[in-house]
């Protein structure tokens, strides 16, 4: 989400070098994370547990608690918060709201709506700062052809 080049006002300001503190953190946590998981050869998330479980047949499995942030549909560039979205299980939405907590803290209103338009790159400025709003250690996507979902890896 980048700054409009006349924006002056404090608030636009504020939310501009936040999002970029947060997209810095998010890229360092995003490196580390990507390290930490290369050598795993699989995936699967438990709905129930809220877990991100890795393993590979030579390594000891690993897992990580989830917490959800949204769904982004590609083509028609759909961002939903997953507070407002009840097909997520308890465990993985269960610290979703508090991303509406940002709303307070930004002075933007986009933490309280349910779904906008999100370009690609607005997708990640809006991940970065549920990472550092959660402060999680990376932000996990699952890329289907037609659907994203976003989470927040703890």
């Amino acid at each position: 989400m980048m700054v409009h080049p006349h924006a002056n006002d404090e608030i636009a300001l504020a939310f501009h070098r936040l999002s970029e503190q947060a997209m810095q953190h998010y890229v360092s946590c995003q490196q580390q994370f990507s390290q930490q998981i290369a050598a795993y050869s699989e995936w699967h998330i438990d709905d129930d547990s809220g877990r991100l479980q890795l393993s590979d047949e030579y390594l000891t499995a690993q897992s990580y608690p989830l917490t959800a942030i949204a769904t982004y549909i590609p083509a028609v560039q759909d961002f939903a918060w997953a507070w407002a979205n009840d097909a997520f299980a308890a465990p993985i939405s269960e610290a979703a709201p508090r991303l509406r907590e940002l709303a307070s803290h930004t002075q933007y209103q986009i933490f309280n709506t349910p779904s906008f338009v999100a370009t690609p790159a607005e997708l990640d400025t809006l991940c970065a700062l549920a990472l550092w709003h959660l402060q999680g250690s990376a932000v996990f996507k699952v890329k289907d052809a037609e659907l994203w979902v976003c989470y927040v890896v703890h």
